[in-house]
């Protein structure tokens, strides 16, 4: 993430392809980026200060555009319990969502059931840069001042015989 071409740190992304195989996949198009956009420079949209962080409009980065086709809500096995839950936003209705997506800054229990959530943040450090933009300034429909950007994304795999903390690593 960068505002004002500063970085704001990197976030991680765990994406639940288990369980919502074919959000995933429509999520993953975007950040590789498709022939009417993608997800990279794509501006965060939305800050709702314990709410959400809502991106992935990238018609015209105002949260009014709307991708190519609409995505089936494929399952809410996933609740909205803690920060840094990952979900598809949707127009209201059912059946609705497409590219934007949001992330939780708390539990959001009201989205269960309506909302596809397909992954998280599973690092504090992520968590930390999240938990900071809510204390960014925001201009009208809560959109951060300057603009916030996803200035680069890539798909990262957690390779064979990876280790995730120090102790692991020596067994």
């Amino acid at each position: 993430l960068k505002q004002s071409g500063k970085s704001l740190g990197t976030l991680y992304i765990e994406l639940f392809q288990d369980i919502c195989p074919k959000t995933v996949e429509n999520f993953l198009k975007y950040v590789q980026g498709t022939e009417i956009g993608g997800y990279r420079n794509c501006p965060i949209h939305r800050v709702v200060k314990g709410g959400y962080i809502q991106s992935g409009d990238i018609i015209n980065g105002s949260g009014a555009g709307i991708a190519t086709k609409y995505l089936n809500d494929e399952c809410f096995a996933v609740k909205h319990d803690s920060i840094g839950i990952i979900g598809m936003a949707n127009l209201g209705q059912p059946h609705t969502a497409s590219s934007q997506f949001y992330i939780s800054l708390g539990p959001l229990p009201w989205l269960d059931g309506k909302r596809v959530a397909f992954g998280r943040i599973p690092d504090v450090a992520s968590l930390k840069i999240i938990k900071g933009l809510q204390e960014m300034n925001t201009f009208m429909n809560e959109r951060p001042v300057p603009d916030i950007v996803i200035a680069e994304c890539d798909i990262i795999y957690e390779p064979e015989g990876y280790k995730k903390s120090d102790e692991e690593a020596f067994d």
